[in-house]
């Protein structure tokens, strides 16, 4: 729209005839006001196209000052998932750990009860054989 309008008054000052200074009203001027009304128009055209042009360029930058901030919220929190997810990982490590821990401990338990309850019978046999041996040793 600007190369147009550049365009357009380039193309306007070499078709005409020139201006004259001296003249202060618009009816001696050699071009006629319905193109010097149009030559405005379009110059006031290029104006607004250029406002909204940089206003376009002004949302653009926040926009990408919008998506930065976005990115970095994500990033943000995929580092705090990594983190949830390595606790929860440890976590579950743990809990196995200390199920293994407590089925160890009952395996150890079961063994020792029976050691003990060997133990008890292996002295009540013991008991039992010295009151028999004496019994057979004093009665003859």
């Amino acid at each position: 729209m600007i190369k147009q309008t550049i365009t357009l008054m380039i193309f306007l000052l070499l078709t005409c005839k020139g201006i004259s200074q001296i003249a202060s009203d618009s009816s001696s001027t050699l071009i006629p006001n319905w193109q010097l009304k149009r030559a405005i128009n379009v110059i006031e055209n290029g104006k607004v196209v250029k406002q909204e042009l940089l206003l376009s360029k002004d949302k653009i930058q926040l926009q990408d000052s919008l998506l930065a901030l976005k990115d970095t919220s994500i990033h943000r929190y995929i580092i705090k998932d990594s983190i949830y997810t390595n606790s929860i990982n440890a976590y579950r490590r743990a809990v196995k750990n200390f199920q293994q821990s407590i089925s160890n401990s009952e395996m150890v338990y079961e063994l020792q009860n029976k050691k003990l309850r060997r133990e008890k019978n292996k002295k009540w046999l013991t008991f039992i054989a010295g009151i028999g041996g004496g019994y057979l040793i004093f009665h003859k």
